[in-house]
């Protein structure tokens, strides 16, 4: 299933300097703020490890395809002054011909991540430092979960058995638009010839500096064969789409 995300997106204009703390000193100039990067979400998982159990930071970032030759990185630090940076990964063209590019970051466990992300190309460095305040999460004192050009995502979904049989359940984060809205997971057993939905049910809303959220739970009945599935988000009249940037879900029991 191939859906399309309408999406408003604020622009803010701003010029930066950016210095970080590598082996080396590095410092970045970066040009007037514009529509050509943004981070489209971020979140923190634990991550069952041995010997120690980690925190992955995930997320994805949207850039304006300028060139076919390019470099997307986050610059982040997980404390100690020291900046270190991870390239990102190109996973989609998306309907609007920006790319969709995704990262993971591993650390101990508890790590709060301090983030921004870099875009160089055709000789600029184009940056989205969150109007300079950069990005944070995880720990003890940040949000794990961070929305900024997206309107929603999946967090996590599993194949899980009671009593009563066997069902999909999943966790959603989605920006609050209004009081009133609707998210809905579409789904299909035999590659979209034939589809089903199922409603998510609000969980709780998290109130935070600049990324207030809202949690959602989904469940339902499933018969065990391999399912692929999405999520629509529909508010103020506008519906949003979570495909996975077109390559949408898939679950194997």
């Amino acid at each position: 299933m191939q859906a399309t995300r309408k999406m408003g997106t604020l622009f803010i204009a701003f010029a930066l300097l950016l210095s970080f703390g590598f082996s080396a000193s590095f410092s970045g100039e970066a040009n007037a703020y514009d529509p050509n990067v943004q981070l489209s979400y971020a979140h923190t998982k634990t991550i069952i490890a041995t010997p120690n159990n980690l925190s992955r930071l995930s997320g994805s970032v949207e850039v304006t395809n300028l060139s076919p030759t390019k470099q997307v990185k986050v610059v982040y630090t997980t404390g100690g002054g020291i900046w270190q940076e991870q390239s990102a990964s190109y996973t989609a063209t998306l309907a609007s011909g920006n790319e969709a590019w995704n990262f993971n970051i591993d650390a101990p466990l508890s790590t709060t991540f301090e983030f921004a992300i870099k875009y160089e190309v055709n000789g600029q460095t184009y940056w989205d430092n969150n109007n300079s305040s950069n990005y944070k999460v995880g720990g003890a004192s940040e949000p794990d979960k961070i929305l900024s050009k997206a309107a929603l995502k999946l967090y996590e979904s599993s194949y899980y058995s009671n009593r009563s049989g066997l069902y999909v359940g999943g966790k959603i984060y989605l920006k609050n638009l209004a009081p009133t809205k609707t998210v809905t997971i579409v789904y299909s057993y035999d590659n979209w010839a034939t589809t089903q939905t199922a409603n998510a049910s609000y969980d709780s809303f998290v109130a935070n500096s600049g990324n207030a959220f809202e949690n959602w739970n989904f469940n339902f009945a499933a018969t065990g064969q391999p399912i692929k599935f999405a999520i629509s988000y529909t508010v103020n009249g506008v519906t949003y789409w979570d495909n996975n940037n077109g390559a949408n879900y898939s679950l194997v029991f």
